[in-house]
């Protein structure tokens, strides 16, 4: 993608679509996020800070789920010089190894930490399996996240949520 003032403005529009979309599911776990207090933030910290409609501040990491090997066969076809020629390729769902990625992370925030998985065409799983392999491969209580939620073609999920004792 370009610079990271092009990435922070990539993920600044993301998750102002995500909020848009997902409002109701966010509002019920807390709090709707207000799009014009979405801010970049600093490497060792995640990636946005979003302000939500309760006053609150909650932070989030972003990553893109994308199958690399379907990512590096589309450039391929772009650059070829028949790019409508027949092509194969076999696909593989990258979501569950993407997520556990974060995992090893360790941010620098004094606010509750989201992880948002969003879809942008560079992987051929439909929303249901990206969702299912996600809550069934990931145990999310080792991570640092209070929340987990999927963007995908067909809305925003919340896939998990830390219990409070």
């Amino acid at each position: 993608m370009g610079t990271e003032a092009e990435k922070g403005e990539h993920e600044i529009r993301v998750m102002q679509e995500f909020a848009e979309i997902a409002r109701d599911q966010l509002a019920s776990h807390g709090g709707a996020i207000n799009p014009d207090l979405i801010t970049k933030r600093e490497q060792r910290e995640p990636d946005l800070l979003c302000g939500r409609d309760n006053g609150e501040y909650v932070a989030f990491e972003l990553v893109r789920n994308a199958d690399q090997d379907l990512a590096k066969f589309l450039d391929k076809i772009k650059k070829a010089d028949d790019p409508n020629q027949s092509q194969y390729i076999r696909g593989a769902d990258p979501t569950s190894q993407i997520a556990k990625k974060k995992f090893s992370k360790q941010y620098d925030t004094d606010y509750p930490i989201e992880l948002l998985i969003y879809f942008e065409g560079r992987t051929i799983t439909p929303d249901d399996v990206a969702i299912l392999n996600l809550k069934e491969s990931t145990d999310w209580e080792d991570s640092q996240f209070d929340r987990v939620w999927y963007f995908g073609e067909e809305g925003g999920y919340l896939i998990w949520e830390r219990s409070i004792d």
